[in-house]
This record gives C-alpha cells, sequence and structure tokens, in this order.
C-alpha cells in the first residue's frame, strides 16, 4: 500500500496491542488528511482559485484520476458533494475510512488480523502491525534526533499528520514527550510542501479541536 494513508495507520498502531495509539475521534479524521494528501499528491483534487467558478480555496476534483480504491472512493465522495472547504472534506472522507484502510493492511500482509473479547464478553479485533512499522518510524526518527537535518516532504507530511492528532510522543516513547511534541510542530509549520497541502493539514488541526469539543460538550451535557 504505497498511500501515505497505509503509512500513517500502521504508525498508530501500538505494536503490542495492535490498537489504534490515538481516540476513535483523531484516528478517523487524521486519516482523512492523509487520503486528502494523496488525492492531492496525486493531482486528482486541487484548491479553486481566481477563475473558478467556486469560491477561492475550495476543494474540487482535478482532471486525474486514481485506480487505488480508497483514493477512488474519497474522489467520488468529493466529486457527488461539489466544492468544499478541505476541513468539510476531511469530516465526509473520515466516514467508514478506518476499517477500510485496516482491512487493505490485512489484505497486504502488513498486519496480522487478532480477534478476542474483551472480559471474555466483548468481541475485539486487533491489528498487530508488522516489523515494517519500526521501517517506518526509524525513517522518521532523524529529525528528532538531528533537529538541523532537513526533511524531506513525505517524512514531514507524516509527521505534520502525527502532530495534529498529538500522536507524535506516543510512536516516539523512548524520547522526551515535550521535545517530540514541540519538533513536530515546528516541522507541521515549515514550509515543506504546497499551499493545498499543508491547508489539508490545518484542516485536520480543525476538524480535531472542534470534534473533540463538541464531545466534550456533549459528555458535560449527559
Amino acid at each position: 500500500m504505497n498511500l501515505l494513508t497505509g503509512d500513517l495507520m500502521l504508525l498508530l498502531l501500538d505494536e503490542r496491542t495492535g490498537h489504534s495509539l490515538t481516540d476513535s475521534t483523531r484516528t478517523p479524521r487524521v486519516l482523512a488528511g492523509a487520503v486528502l494528501l494523496d488525492l492531492i499528491d496525486a493531482g486528482a483534487v486541487r484548491l479553486t482559485g481566481p477563475g473558478d467558478a467556486a469560491k477561492p480555496g475550495r476543494i474540487v476534483v482535478s482532471a486525474n484520476r486514481s485506480a487505488d480504491p480508497i483514493l477512488g472512493d474519497a474522489l467520488a465522495r468529493i466529486e457527488v458533494a461539489g466544492p468544499m472547504k478541505a476541513r468539510a472534506a476531511i469530516e465526509k472522507l473520515s466516514k467508514g475510512l478506518q476499517p477500510k484502510v485496516l482491512h487493505r493492511l490485512a489484505d497486504e500482509g502488513l498486519v496480522r488480523v487478532e480477534h478476542h473479547r474483551v472480559l471474555g464478553v466483548f468481541p475485539r479485533t486487533a491489528w498487530v502491525p508488522s516489523g515494517y512499522r519500526e521501517e517506518l518510524r526509524d525513517r522518521l526518527t532523524p529529525p528528532f534526533a538531528h533537529p538541523d537535518l532537513s526533511v524531506e516532504p513525505r517524512a514531514a507530511a507524516l509527521i505534520s499528520l502525527l502532530s495534529a492528532a498529538d500522536a507524535a510522543p506516543k510512536v516516539f516513547p523512548d524520547r522526551d514527550r515535550r521535545v517530540v511534541r514541540q519538533r513536530a510542530k515546528e516541522i507541521a509549520a515549515g514550509d515543506w510542501a504546497a499551499k493545498a497541502a499543508r491547508e489539508a493539514v490545518q484542516a485536520v488541526d480543525a476538524a480535531l479541536t472542534a470534534a473533540v469539543v463538541l464531545s466534550a460538550a456533549a459528555t458535560g451535557s449527559a
């Protein structure tokens, strides 16, 4: 699975438990951000600008199409919905995304599926990542070990998404949490991608903030 989305899902899986390191609010939305970055990288979507019929700064479908099933489904959703802000696209693409990505990784042998029961009653599925997750993590380590090193765009995109979900310290538990969190934020704020890609990551931040606030409000009123 040569998608940013697949790499991000692997990084978000706990090697011991096979469960996500982030909660059910963060995981699908940050994955949706990765899908949006994959679509932008493939030239399948773009941001509107002067001369377009839609208002500037909206995500619209380009001429290119993707043969990848996950990206194809995401592209179809955007096409049906019409021009929208990146944050709205994140919410739309997040629906039902995580299971699709996990099953794809399982089909490709990148995760091992284990079924068990919590307290002997409630069924739960674990998605234990293969050794490829460690390889991914090792590739992302140099910017944290050597802050002066330049960060290649794909690594910067992954680290930026981990930062948006506040997951970087969990992915690199052997390093100082505050240092990792700060360095990830610096990388996310850097000039590592075109405007559309940076706006997609910012949209993940905004979507997560709104979702967490709504969840807290709902809990408080219950």
